[in-house]
């Protein structure tokens, strides 16, 4: 789905009609956008399902006007970054009883020194990853599950086959301190390109920014 696409989908469920219907010549409906807070809304459902934040979200008065306008696609080349984070409180926990992890997350944090604040750092990285991007629209906490490698390195799992998509750039980081734990989710960043032939490399390497604590 290109961004146009996108921005049609996130046109046609803010104003509750067929995709179909969404051309051009679409003029948005007068009742859904009253006043500041109509187009404040309509701006946080492009940013939340199409990715794109569009000034033209305040002044478009249809579709055409919004698709077209300055920013509605991304610039050639440019890296994407999105970022989310979370914190909670192990002592604030959602009710057991709320069906937001999976079994194999609960093997995990079982066997941990202290399961509740390792439960609580999940269910932050669950959280900040709903936060960074549209990829995670629309899933529940516990269709993101959060894996472990070997060196106890947190990762990204998606339970949802309609969401399969670009799962090895994005990065998890998970940190406790006392009864708070708190988790980074972010798209890794474009890779840069490959030096010419007889150019220096970089002189050291970045540090992993994953935690080895979940």
């Amino acid at each position: 789905m290109d961004n146009k696409d996108k921005i049609r989908s996130a046109v046609a469920q803010f104003f509750k009609v067929p995709e179909a219907e969404v051309t051009e010549g679409f003029v948005f409906p007068a009742a859904r956008l009253q006043g500041a807070v109509g187009r404040s809304a309509l701006q946080a459902a492009l940013k939340r399902i199409a990715g794109v934040d569009l000034a033209a979200a305040f002044t478009a008065n249809t579709y055409g006007e919004l698709v077209n306008a300055p920013g509605a696609r991304p610039s050639s080349g440019a890296a994407v970054l999105a970022v989310g984070i979370d914190l909670e409180n192990a002592d604030n926990l959602p009710d057991a009883k709320d069906p937001w992890i999976t079994s194999a997350e609960i093997a995990y944090c079982t066997r941990q020194a202290d399961p509740r604040l390792s439960f609580c750092g999940l269910w932050c990285a669950k959280e900040a990853a709903m936060k960074c991007g549209p990829a995670f629209a629309g899933l529940s906490p516990k269709e993101i599950e959060i894996t472990h490698d070997e060196d106890r390195r947190p990762g990204l799992c998606i339970n949802n086959a309609a969401h399969q998509t670009g799962l090895s750039d994005w990065l998890v980081s998970i940190s406790h301190a006392g009864r708070i734990a708190v988790a980074m989710c972010l798209l890794r960043p474009a890779a840069s390109p490959a030096p010419a032939p007889g150019s220096a490399a970089p002189s050291s390497a970045q540090p992993d920014p994953t935690s080895r604590n979940g």
